[in-house]
């Protein structure tokens, strides 16, 4: 009787070792631990290379696929050492792989400038003036103040003044010349009447000599 309760306890634990050995382990921060069996669990692949599985427990769980132009997308949850679940989303295309996780670190926002040490003021105060001085150096020159008009000598006085005398004269003469009346040459008709020369023919006279003359 005895051989036979330990002959079936022994299938027993046979059994459910096999059993176990096809169940996912969840993880923790103080190692591997297999906590409960799988409760659901899936598999597909097509021969274009698309694929998709997955598998869910109390604990944690897991969905991946990727689609045919080689775009991988999944996520996973599981919790952590504190009993909070934590959850993943990833993806992996052409641009790289992208991920976003609930226990990921996030930058702080805040809304105030930080404050500038003493360092950091010195700096750019150096920085302002040696600016300013650059600048200083590539302005522009003032412009220079134009030459004063220079005085006419007594020989260009006396050219100028014959000049514009003549000037004046030139142009009192062409006024007087645009307005005194110019004769206009007419043309007279004249008529003159043709006589046509009247050519005349002598006519022979007969004598009775028997010769003939032309008066």
């Amino acid at each position: 009787m005895q051989l036979q309760v330990l002959a079936l306890v022994a299938l027993s634990l046979a059994s459910l070792a096999q059993g176990i050995a096809i169940y996912p382990y969840a993880y923790t921060a103080v190692g591997s631990t297999l906590l409960t069996p799988t409760q659901q669990q899936y598999y597909s692949q097509d021969a274009l290379g698309q694929y998709a599985y997955g598998y869910a427990e109390p604990h944690s769980s897991k969905h991946e696929m990727r689609s045919l132009d080689g775009t991988t997308r999944g996520a996973y949850s599981y919790r952590d050492a504190a009993g909070q679940l934590q959850r993943v989303e990833y993806t992996a295309d052409d641009a790289g792989f992208h991920v976003a996780a609930t226990n990921l670190p996030r930058a702080v926002q805040s809304n105030s400038e930080p404050a500038e040490s003493a360092e950091v003021a010195a700096a750019r105060q150096t920085h302002l003036a040696a600016h300013e001085q650059a600048r200083l150096r590539t302005a522009d020159p003032a412009p220079a103040p134009a030459p004063a008009p220079i005085a006419d000598t007594p020989e260009v006085a006396a050219a100028k003044s014959v000049h514009l005398q003549r000037v004046a004269s030139e142009k009192l003469r062409n006024e007087l010349l645009g307005s005194a009346a110019v004769a206009v040459p007419v043309s007279i008709a004249r008529s003159q009447v043709i006589v046509p020369s009247v050519y005349g023919y002598k006519i022979p006279q007969y004598y009775n000599s028997g010769f003939y003359y032309y008066n």
